[in-house]
């Protein structure tokens, strides 16, 4: 019997000891080499892109919440920048606001500021008035965003070699 299970998902705490007890589990997290195997999509480095978020989500979360690389295999039979656009915008973006639980700034630092979230500056002052001594920063997604390469790019833009190389050994 072979069964799967994502640890990221705890809320049957019992069960999930149980089976521990029982099974044998082996550990899948993602596979970076299964992503060299998708071609560069208009200059963008999948498996840079992946590799990058992945870090962030681990250092702004955890690491049994990273981005698996099943969301990136139909990418394989086809490279364009439109199904990339689909992936981020129908199954990334919304497993992170997931995770963070809408907290829009750390979303944003996944993504390295690169524009698909963005702060609607002056919302509070448009709605509220003067009196914004509890009004919460707004927030909006820009579906167009996704459809720009250097979006992607910027990224990982500012990581060098060496931090990618550094993630191989560990």
């Amino acid at each position: 019997i072979i069964g799967t299970m994502n640890t990221a998902d705890k809320s049957l705490a019992q069960i999930d000891i149980a089976l521990r007890r029982r099974f044998e589990f082996i550990e899948m997290m993602t596979n970076y080499n299964v992503l060299e195997d998708i071609p560069e999509i208009n200059g963008i480095n999948i498996k840079r892109l992946v590799e990058t978020i992945n870090q962030r989500i681990e250092l702004l979360y955890d690491r049994e919440h990273t981005i698996g690389h099943s969301f990136f295999l139909p990418l394989k039979d086809e490279p364009t920048i439109e199904k990339l656009s689909s992936v981020f915008e129908l199954q990334i973006l919304p497993l992170l606001e997931e995770y963070f639980f809408e907290d829009w700034d750390k979303i944003k630092q996944v993504f390295n500021g690169n524009g698909f979230v963005s702060e609607l500056k002056g919302a509070h002052t448009t709605w509220l008035g003067d009196s914004d001594e509890y009004a919460a920063k707004s927030y909006y997604v820009d579906s167009k965003a996704f459809g720009k390469i250097e979006n992607y790019t910027a990224v990982y833009q500012n990581i060098n070699d060496e931090n990618f190389d550094e993630m191989k050994q560990s």
